[in-house]
């Protein structure tokens, strides 16, 4: 997958809090961040799925799987 550039505007103590963070873990600012996103979206994208797979057919009153 191709990887975009952004821009953010982020506190200087937020900043510094991350960097930490990233230190102990031996990783890259841009990497830990990256990493974060990564965690919190792949949950997210699984319980949105299972919500919508688990949506009742009104038709023939039948869970959709």
């Amino acid at each position: 997958m191709a990887k975009k550039n952004y821009t953010w505007k982020l506190e200087e103590e937020l900043v510094a809090k991350i960097k930490q963070l990233a230190e102990k873990e031996h990783r890259s600012l841009t990497n830990y961040i990256e990493v974060m996103f990564i965690l919190k979206l792949f949950p997210f994208e699984k319980s949105q799925s299972v919500a919508v797979g688990r949506k009742k057919n009104k038709e023939k009153n039948a869970t959709i799987d």
